[in-house]
């Protein structure tokens, strides 16, 4: 596990501990997460960024990052709760979101946080599969594939070789789903991306979003936000599933009309 700790010149007692999860194929040097680290340690808190296996040339020994993984998380919470107390904030930005929401809902009331925050992320990613995902799918996401096939596709070689990954297909990959198919799947032993057992449940605090996955996000027992934008061009506020955040005892569901992906340039 990966972890930058930025703390404030000024420590408020008190403040929360901040521990991000950044977007797909990002680390802790993406003008994002380290604005959002400006803002925490300026209030006084710190702030902790968990850098995603096999990124910002960490390394791994025999496995690699996928958003079904969230003991990276867990081990996080735990160094943090140790050093500081309970007083852990989980604040997950796109893919990060989705991890930071599975965690909490996984975790359930042993989750160690205070509360979780889930930015641009989904609830259900099976839904950007659906007729709702159809324009990401087209327009954004062959962009998005090709720098992970950059970064796990050549300097990961040796290691996608040793189990039996053929790189073929993965070079082909148009689409976020293709990759996971053709690499996330077969190199972490699923069945496939879509479909009982798949990648996608498994990765998805409201699972497939059927009555299973939803009892699965209403065991969170944490005040947790999942903040979206109506116009996200990447992923559909549909796959939120604001019907089963509503039906969640601690979970708030908030679509803004604009926003973009992660942007929210004038705020939320």
């Amino acid at each position: 596990v990966a972890l930058d700790v930025a703390r404030p010149d000024a420590p408020k007692p008190g403040a929360p501990v901040v521990l991000v999860l950044h977007g797909l194929n990002g680390g802790s040097a993406e003008a994002y997460v380290q604005d959002l680290v400006t803002h925490v340690t300026a209030k006084g808190g710190v702030a902790c960024v968990l850098v995603a296996r096999g990124l910002m040339a960490t390394p791994v020994r025999d496995d690699l990052f996928h958003g079904g993984r969230t003991s990276d998380v867990a081990a996080a919470v735990d160094a943090l709760r140790e050093s500081y107390g309970d007083r852990i904030v989980l604040v997950g930005i796109s893919m990060g979101g989705i991890v930071a929401l599975n965690y909490t809902a996984r975790a359930g009331k042993g989750c160690g946080l205070q509360a979780c925050v889930a930015l641009s992320g989904t609830t259900c990613s099976e839904v950007v599969l659906g007729p709702a995902g159809r324009r990401s799918r087209r327009l954004w996401q062959p962009m998005l594939a090709w720098y992970l096939k950059q970064s796990f596709l050549a300097p990961r070689r040796l290691l996608l070789r040793r189990r039996r990954v053929d790189e073929t297909p993965v070079a082909l990959a148009g689409t976020i789903d293709a990759f996971d198919a053709t690499l996330v799947c077969p190199f972490h032993g699923y069945p496939g991306v879509a479909g009982p057992g798949g990648y996608y449940e498994d990765m998805s605090a409201a699972g497939s979003g059927d009555e299973n996955g939803r009892n699965k996000l209403r065991r969170i027992a944490v005040p947790t936000l999942v903040l979206h934008a109506a116009d996200d061009p990447i992923v559909p506020v549909e796959s939120c599933l604001p019907d089963a955040c509503a039906a969640a005892d601690h979970v708030v569901c908030c679509a803004t009309a604009g926003g973009g992906h992660t942007g929210w340039p004038r705020g939320a």
